[in-house]
């Protein structure tokens, strides 16, 4: 990775990193709550996502969406196996780039937690233009169904995680 950095989510002195190439950030917060890590990596352009996306971490989590889908790629794929939790307004700001970056990006979310992806799904957002939501697995990577490239091998909304 080329840069490793940790930050508060009140800290200003962050300055933002270019799309291309490996980085990674994280928010720390005192227990009983879990911190968040985010990595992005390429050439297959997955943001690798760990911890819990709420109140308190939304804004790096928003900030990485964006600056993982200013990359060169026509897709990215968001690995959120290790997502322990997820609020509505995480889920939203998924939804939202997904939408925002249709039709030029698609977006793969795979290995979200069941009770998000259950939320997803009767809200009828799992149908937005651009996101193709893969069923909550053990590992995003099976769930992704690499193919050579790093493609995921579902084509448009035929794969639904309820």
């Amino acid at each position: 990775m080329n840069q490793l950095r940790s930050a508060s989510p009140g800290d200003n002195s962050r300055r933002p990193l270019p799309a291309a190439g490996n980085w990674s950030e994280a928010v720390t917060r005192r227990e009983p709550q879990s911190p968040l890590w985010i990595a992005f990596s390429g050439p297959a352009a997955t943001l690798r996502v760990s911890g819990v996306i709420d109140e308190s971490t939304r804004t790096l989590f928003t900030a990485a969406l964006i600056k993982a889908a200013g990359s060169t790629q026509d897709s990215l794929h968001i690995d959120a196996s290790r997502v322990t939790f997820c609020d509505l307004a995480g889920l939203r700001a998924i939804v939202s780039l997904a939408a925002q970056q249709a039709p030029a990006k698609r977006i793969t979310l795979a290995g979200l937690p069941r009770e998000a992806a259950t939320i997803l799904c009767i809200l009828g957002w799992d149908a937005t233009t651009g996101l193709a939501v893969l069923p909550a697995r053990p590992h995003a990577r099976t769930a992704l169904g690499r193919q050579p490239g790093g493609r995921a091998h579902s084509r448009g909304h035929d794969v639904r995680p309820c």
